[in-house]
């Protein structure tokens, strides 16, 4: 079995928290060191993590003032002179970033790189033993490429400095208030997925066990696998799988426990449970399964779930 392990959450266009991509034959539902890649779009905050307005806005319009920063790659980089552009800031550029690496402790060779534009031919070490005097009078220039994580740090605290302009100052609080907001998609994230996963989990073993009831009675596996899904979604909403994802506004690949509330999901965690109790029985007549099954549904919920 493949298992894709993930160790670090990075914070930017893409929310990537531990979670579940795939489920092989043989997968252990406990097991959580599996990666999600959230991609932070407008229907996934809103739907999926819950998250307000005001937050939805604050993540757009963070990942439209910063292009340079949505790069999450583990070897991502940021060319400084662009997050100085990007923050707007009205100081020289060397003489700010120089001042922003030494208020975040950044080291060179690890957390940034200096690396000279040399439009005369010389090489890079050349450039590196020659004075800023000699470098500029061939016209050298001397940019900056930062990794992606001190990049966020220094637009983070960049705008602190009392002598920063009010608009790099708006821009730096723009960074810092998506970061807590991250952080609390993080968090939505995790909930959201713990509980879609007992859904997904139940709905395997609803048809491995219609499976086995079918082999056992007819010596043959069964080919009406959707067939037993659409049971579900009738149960719990009098609607099939495809009348469910047009009124859910839903692409053909989308999962549809995925897209609904919390409570319309512990819904059909209730009836994939009961199916599984009725072909763990041997109950393989349809009509008998599927009005066993709403009596039962209607008892705990007073009847279909409006979407």
């Amino acid at each position: 079995m493949v298992v894709y392990t993930f160790s670090t959450i990075y914070l930017s266009g893409h929310c990537e928290v531990n979670s579940i991509v795939g489920q092989p034959d043989d997968y252990d539902f406990k097991q959580k060191e599996v990666i999600l890649f959230m991609k932070l779009t407008k229907a996934n905050m809103k739907k999926k993590l819950g998250m307000s307005d005001e937050e939805i806005q604050l993540v757009l319009d963070y990942q439209e003032a910063f292009p340079s920063l949505q790069d999450t790659s583990k070897d991502a980089v940021v060319d400084g002179r662009t997050l100085w552009e990007e923050l707007k800031v009205q100081q020289d550029f060397t003489h700010w970033i120089k001042k922003q690496l030494e208020k975040v402790d950044a080291v060179e060779g690890e957390d940034f790189s200096v690396v000279f534009e040399n439009f005369a031919q010389f090489t890079q070490d050349e450039l590196k033993e020659m004075s800023s005097q000699q470098r500029s009078a061939y016209g050298v220039t001397v940019e900056y490429v930062l990794n992606i994580d001190i990049a966020k740090e220094i637009a983070m605290v960049t705008g602190v400095a009392q002598k920063m302009n009010e608009e790099t100052k708006r821009l730096s609080k723009l960074v810092r208030k998506y970061f807590i907001a991250i952080e609390k998609a993080i968090r939505l994230a995790h909930d959201w997925e713990d509980t879609r996963l007992e859904s997904r989990k139940l709905q395997k073993h609803m048809m491995r066990a219609y499976e086995e009831a079918y082999v056992s009675e007819y010596n043959r596996k069964p080919r009406n696998y959707g067939t037993i899904q659409d049971d579900v979604y009738y149960v719990c909403f009098d609607m099939s799988a495809k009348q469910l994802k047009k009124e859910l506004e839903l692409k053909y690949y989308q999962a549809v426990p995925e897209w609904v509330e919390e409570e319309i999901e512990k819904a059909l965690c209730y009836t994939y449970e009961k199916m599984i109790t009725f072909f763990e029985m041997g109950m393989l007549d349809d009509k008998e399964r599927f009005n066993m099954a709403v009596k039962l549904f209607d008892k705990k919920f007073g009847g279909v779930i409006e979407i």
